[in-house]
C-alpha cells in the first residue's frame, strides 16, 4: 500500500496507519497458499487477549511475560530443531499450546509527518512498512540485548539479571533471561527515519531500500533463498566500539573512495540501483515456519548486516563519498520492540507515561567515539562543534566513505526489549526535533494528542498524525532551523 500523502505549509508529509484489505481481510500483499495458511482472516483480537495468547495468560513481566505453569505448553528448542531436521514444520511455542497462526492483531499506526524547517532543501526522509516481515523469535523471559551506552538509561525497565561473560559474549551487555527458550511467529511492523547530509540522495535511497535489505538479510538468515542464495550469507560482524577497529565493508568502501577521490568526479545523484533480490512472501512465511527460530542475537546480526549491504550499495553507486544519512529504524511486533540507530536521529520509547531513550547519539565527542575513531587514524576536531575531521557533526552514518579511513563507520548500535502492557508508543525524529525538545517533553505531547483523541472522535491515526505536526510546530517555535522529520508509532493498537 503506498503511502498516503498531504500538503502541509508547503511541504508533502506521509501518512501510513493501518494497511488496507480486501473483502476477504487480506493484505493486497500477502497472497498464495502458504501467507493464507499463516494468516487469520480477522484481525481484531484484543492486545490483552493477543498477550494472554503468547504468554499464557499469567501476570504479565516487565520483559516478555510470564509463562505458564505447565512444562507442556514449553516445548524445548531441542525439540523445534528435531521437528526441522524431520522437514515438519515448527509449531510456535506459546502457553496456548502451539498452532501455526500468527498473532491476529493489526499492525499500529505509523504516522510521519516531515518539515523543511528554515533550510533551503529539504534532506530527510522517512519509510513506515507494517507488515514488512514474518519472523520465528527464540527468546526466554527477560532476555534482552541492550548496548553498553544505551542500558543505563534504560535500567528502571527491568530488575538486574545474570549477564554473559566469558568467551563468546557480545561486546553488548546481555541478560540472559530465565526459564525455557520460547519460539514466537509474529508479523515484524517497520519504521525508519533518515537525516541526510551533504545533499538528499542518501537519505533517499536508505528510505528506498534499508527495508528491503532488512528482508534480505532475513531471508538469508532463514534459508529462504534455498539453496541458490543469490547475495550470499557472510558473517555477522557485528559493533565495532568496542575494537577500535574498522570493519571488513569500511575498509573496502575506504579503498573504492580513495580512488574516487582521485578521478576528482563524484556525482552528486544517485545512479539507479537495482532493488535488492528477495524471495517472495510466500517463500519468507513458509522458511519462517520451518526455521527453529533467531535468537534475539541473530536478529541483531541480521540487522546489521542489513546496514552493511545498504552501505555497499552506496559505494558502488559512487554517490556516497561525500553525502550521508543518519538512521534510526523501529522493528516491532506483538512481544518485542527492536531498534537501530547509526547516527544522531533518536528513537524514545513512552512506557508507563515515562520517557525512555532507545538509542544513543554518535556524536564525535562522545569519550568512546573520540576514542575509536583516533584508533582508526582519524582525529576530532572543533570547528563549530566536535567533528570528524573538522568535517562531518555524527561519527557514524551511512554513505561518507571519504571519511570511512578517518573512523566513520555504517554500524548500526541495536537494542532488543520485550514489550510490556504499558507501552504507549515509540517517537522517532531527527536532531532538528531533539535539538528543540526533551525526550519527556516530547513524550508529554504526544500522550496528550493520543489520550484526548477518543473523546474528540479521531482515530488512532489522526491522532498520531496531529501529534507528530505538533511535535515539529513545537520545534519550529523554539527556532530549530533544521530539516526535522518526526514518526510516531502507537503502541496500544498494535
Amino acid at each position: 500500500m503506498a503511502p498516503l500523502t498531504a500538503i502541509r505549509g508547503g511541504f508533502p508529509i506521509m501518512i501510513c496507519g493501518v494497511v488496507v484489505t480486501d473483502e476477504a481481510g487480506w493484505s493486497p500483499g500477502w497472497r498464495g497458499k502458504d501467507a493464507e495458511a499463516c494468516l487469520p482472516a480477522s484481525r481484531k483480537i484484543a492486545a490483552e487477549t493477543r498477550w494472554r495468547k503468547n504468554f499464557g495468560g499469567g501476570k504479565i513481566a516487565r520483559e516478555i511475560g510470564r509463562g505458564a505453569d505447565n512444562a507442556e505448553d514449553r516445548k524445548p528448542s531441542t525439540d523445534m530443531e528435531a521437528d526441522l531436521a524431520k522437514g515438519a514444520a515448527c509449531p510456535v511455542t506459546d502457553a496456548g499450546g502451539g498452532g501455526g497462526d500468527l498473532p491476529a492483531g493489526p499492525p499500529p499506526p505509523i504516522v510521519t509527518i516531515k518539515s523543511l524547517g528554515r533550510r533551503s532543501e529539504m534532506e530527510d526522509d522517512g519509510y513506515n512498512g507494517p507488515d514488512l516481515v514474518v519472523l520465528p523469535l527464540l527468546a526466554k523471559e527477560g532476555e534482552r540485548i541492550v548496548p553498553k551506552m544505551v542500558e543505563r538509561g534504560l535500567r528502571p525497565l527491568w530488575s538486574d539479571g545474570p549477564r554473559r561473560t566469558g568467551p563468546g559474549a557480545p561486546a553488548e551487555p546481555s541478560s540472559e533471561g530465565v526459564g525455557p527458550q520460547r519460539r514466537i511467529l509474529a508479523m515484524w511492523h517497520y519504521a525508519g527515519v533518515y537525516d541526510g547530509h551533504g545533499g538528499e540522495a542518501v537519505s533517499k535511497e536508505a528510505a528506498t531500500h534499508l527495508h528491503l535489505f532488512y528482508k534480505q538479510s532475513f531471508a538469508s538468515v532463514l534459508g529462504a533463498f534455498g539453496d541458490d542464495n543469490p547475495v550470499g550469507v557472510q558473517p555477522p560482524n557485528g559493533t565495532i566500539a568496542d575494537s577500535g577497529e574498522q570493519s571488513a565493508e569500511g575498509a573496502a568502501a575506504q579503498d573504492s573512495c580513495e580512488n574516487m577521490m582521485a578521478e576528482d568526479a563524484v556525482p552528486k545523484v544517485a545512479t539507479p540501483a537495482p532493488l535488492p533480490i528477495l524471495p517472495s512472501d510466500d517463500e519468507m512465511v513458509a522458511a519462517a515456519r520451518r526455521h527453529p527460530g533467531l535468537t534475539p542475537q541473530m536478529l541483531v546480526d541480521a540487522i546489521v548486516e542489513a546496514f552493511h549491504r545498504m552501505d555497499r550499495q552506496l559505494k558502488d553507486q559512487l554517490v556516497a563519498m561525500e553525502m550521508g544519512t543518519t538512521a534510526v529504524i523501529a522493528l516491532v511486533c506483538e512481544t518485542h520492540i527492536c531498534v537501530a540507530n547509526c547516527g544522531d536521529s533518536r528513537a524514545v520509547l513512552s512506557r508507563g507515561k515515562n520517557a525512555f531513550r532507545m538509542t544513543r547519539d554518535h556524536k564525535p565527542g562522545v569519550e568512546d567515539e573520540t576514542e575509536r575513531i583516533r584508533a582508526a587514524g582519524g582525529a576530532v576536531l572543533d570547528y563549530g562543534g566536535k567533528r570528524v575531521m573538522g568535517l562531518l557533526a555524527v561519527s557514524r552514518a551511512l554513505g561518507d566513505h571519504y571519511l570511512r579511513n578517518a573512523g566513520v563507520i555504517a554500524d548500526p548500535e541495536v537494542t532488543v526489549i520485550g514489550r510490556s502492557p504499558e507501552d504507549e508508543f515509540l517517537v522517532l525524529a531527527t536532531d532538528g526535533l531533539w535539538d528543540a525538545l526533551s525526550d519527556s517533553e516530547a513524550c508529554d505531547m504526544t500522550r496528550k494528542y493520543l489520550e484526548e483523541a477518543p473523546a474528540a472522535g479521531k482515530s488512532p491515526e489522526k491522532a498520531a498524525e496531529e501529534a507528530a505536526q505538533a511535535l515539529v510546530d513545537a520545534a519550529l517555535d523554539r527556532g530549530s532551523k533544521d530539516n526535522t522529520t518526526v514518526t510516531i508509532v502507537d503502541l496500544r493498537q498494535g
